[in-house]
């Protein structure tokens, strides 16, 4: 599909439209366009025909932010890094084992546990760790 910026001769569909409208109001809600500003940029939407007079409406803009992380890519970070760091114990568990001539007591139990377990909490709580990063950004 051809965009503004290959093809600003082609003509824009009232989805087009409508995409920049919601854009422009989103910029007025955070701030960056006064009411008469996005009344005067809304009026030139509605009444632009191609991608190239829809650009410059909001080339001064700037882009949407990026999604925050879903949940399903946090858990596998919790979840990985608590096998890692499993991984790791139990190798300095073995190690210790070997280089003593006998099986020492498997103290990574309490470690990979007690993680798993805040992990298992977490879950059930619902908290996917998406809400502190989004408390982050709005201070």
């Amino acid at each position: 599909m051809a965009t503004p910026e290959h093809r600003p001769d082609l003509r824009a569909s009232d989805a087009d439209r409508e995409a920049v409208a919601n854009q422009l109001r989103t910029a007025s809600e955070d701030g960056r366009l006064d009411v008469d500003e996005l009344d005067d940029r809304l009026a030139k939407v509605y009444a632009a025909k191609t991608y190239g007079e829809l650009e410059p409406l909001t080339a001064d803009l700037a882009p949407d932010p990026p999604p925050p992380p879903s949940a399903l890519a946090n858990w596998r970070v919790r979840w990985g890094s608590w096998a890692a760091t499993s991984v790791l114990l139990v190798g300095i568990w073995a190690i210790v084992s070997v280089t003593s001539g006998d099986l020492t007591f498997f103290w990574p139990i309490f470690p990979i546990g007690f993680w798993a377990l805040g992990n298992i909490a977490a879950m059930i709580s619902g908290d996917d760790g998406t809400q502190s990063e989004r408390s982050e950004g709005h201070t």
